[in-house]
């Protein structure tokens, strides 16, 4: 029903109704009706919207559905061709590998065709230059084979050089141990030659020396002044079985030095008697000069035990049986023994045999250049002008010193050297004696500066007598605070040597001293 049918409906019941309480109650009634006519009818419309709405949404979901469905099979579909994309992913990449092999394989054919292509090419190339520059190569290549060949025989020259030198070496190191004679008097070069080999020896044990060995440590000890040390271990090397003659020889000699100074004469002078009887007829010369050298030793021996006579018969044999040698060792030793004979001969009294004995020595001996051989003629010129000086010939006496610094004095050789100082001393003393201290003392200052910084115990004795004596001369000119000062300098010089020339100078430069000071107060 139309809304404005259920607003006419009241009027219409008013009119049909003609008693009007029945009509007013009925009317009453009737709006309610009316009311909830128009209610329902808004209620029915809400309805119909609704429906409306439940369709419309019934009608989305079976789309939704359909999407759903249709989405599904399009996922179903994806995964299906993700699977198939995975394994054609997987076959692609066994084909790449696959594909990679063949490449590097084609590859490697194609370097290998044109390896073989160009070495090919190489060849034939090569082979047409070695035809075109034959004649050439093979002279090139002689040329370079007598490069190579040269340069292995230099190299081969330069191994035996080497060992030839090393050798030396050696030979050299063993000739300054073996040439110590005179113990108290080691070159600095035989003293380090010396302790060197003495060191090495005793980092091994006994069973293992050399001869070397022995008589190193046996020098040590002699120059070291511990002569019971090196009589033990002589003893000991000489026990020991394998020791070439020459070693055995030198180490005898040794002993017998050994003994002498222990004051056992006798014993010295029978170990050297067996050396000359063992060694004396050989014709080696290492032999003969350790036989010459005990022949020598032996003459001194005499001489200490107070026997002149025995010992300048000793010496004259030595010159009867090795004049006629040519080792300059074996010659050494002849010299040794007339320098010796012309000292015995001065101390019998005998000058002038004495003079002649040294004459002799100058006139065998004077022109060789042996530095060993002149340091025995210039022994016996600086002797000659002391004995010439006893005998009151002092211009004859300088005369001789100038002789020996003239040829002597630019010499490089320690044993030719320490003449040469006591030349510049005895010089000294001689022109002190003769009233002249300017120049003695002049004398004395060149030995202190040619000689003071050299290591040889024997050119230091020279120095040090230098310096005494000049300390002696400034006291006589009463320049007593100089020569305090030169005394000084001989104690702080050579206060600590052990060496006895040495300590017997040192004491006398500490008495001189003590008696200026006590003049002074």
């Amino acid at each position: 029903m139309p809304r404005s049918a259920w607003l006419l409906l009241p009027l219409l019941l008013t009119v049909a109704v003609p008693n009007p309480a029945v009509g007013q109650s009925n009317l009453s009634e009737w709006v309610k009706l009316a009311e909830h006519a128009r209610d329902l009818e808004h209620l029915q419309q809400a309805n119909a919207r609704l429906s409306g709405d439940v369709d419309a949404l019934g009608t989305q979901v079976r789309e939704l559905q359909l999407k759903l469905a249709e989405a599904t099979k399009d996922a179903a579909a994806l995964k299906d061709k993700v699977d198939w994309q995975d394994k054609r992913v997987a076959d692609l990449s066994t084909y790449a590998g696959l594909l990679g092999a063949m490449i590097a394989l084609l590859a490697l054919i194609a370097a290998f065709a044109g390896f073989v292509s160009v070495k090919s090419l190489a060849r034939r190339t090569a082979e047409d230059w070695l035809s075109q520059e034959a004649a050439k190569l093979r002279l090139q290549l002689a040329a370079l084979e007598q490069q190579a060949e040269a340069l292995r025989q230099r190299q081969a020259d330069a191994h035996v050089d080497l060992d030839k030198t090393q050798q030396e070496v050696e030979e050299h190191r063993r000739a300054l141990i073996r040439s110590v004679t005179e113990f108290s008097r080691l070159t600095a070069e035989q003293r380090d030659a010396v302790l060197q080999q003495a060191a090495a020896a005793r980092a091994k044990p006994e069973t293992a020396y050399t001869a070397t060995d022995w008589i190193a440590r046996a020098s040590k000890a002699i120059a070291e002044g511990k002569l019971e040390v090196a009589r033990e271990l002589l003893d000991e090397a000489l026990a020991a079985e394998g020791h070439a003659d020459a070693d055995r020889a030198q180490m005898m000699v040794m002993r017998g030095y050994v003994l002498g100074e222990l004051g056992q004469g006798q014993d010295a002078i029978a170990v050297y008697d067996e050396i000359d009887h063992r060694f004396g007829a050989h014709s080696e010369p290492a032999l003969l000069e350790h036989a010459a050298k005990a022949i020598v030793n032996k003459g001194i021996m005499l001489g200490r035990l107070g026997r002149p006579q025995e010992e300048i018969a000793v010496y004259e044999e030595a010159d009867r049986r090795f004049a006629a040698h040519g080792d300059p060792a074996v010659l050494q030793q002849l010299a040794k023994a007339l320098v010796n004979k012309g000292v015995t001969l001065n101390e019998v009294g005998r000058s002038q045999e004495e003079i002649a004995a040294y004459e002799e020595v100058e006139r065998r001996f004077g022109a060789r250049s042996e530095a060993t051989l002149l340091a025995q003629v210039a022994k016996a010129l600086v002797n000659k002008a002391i004995t010439l000086g006893e005998l009151g010939k002092p211009q004859e006496e300088i005369a001789v010193y100038d002789e020996v610094l003239e040829r002597f004095g630019t010499r490089s050789e320690a044993v030719l050297l320490e003449e040469v100082a006591r030349a510049f001393v005895n010089k000294g003393i001689t022109l002190g004696q003769l009233d002249r201290p300017q120049e003695e003392i002049a004398l004395y200052d060149e030995v202190l500066s040619r000689f003071g910084a050299r290591g040889e115990a024997a050119l230091l004795e020279q120095v040090a007598r230098a310096l005494v004596s000049k300390g002696s001369r400034l006291g006589r000119l009463d320049r007593l605070q100089e020569a305090i000062a030169v005394y000084d300098e001989v104690l702080g010089r050579f206060g600590a040597r052990e060496e006895k020339p040495l300590q017997a100078l040192v004491e006398r430069a500490r008495t001189s001293r003590a008696e200026l000071l006590d003049a002074k107060d």
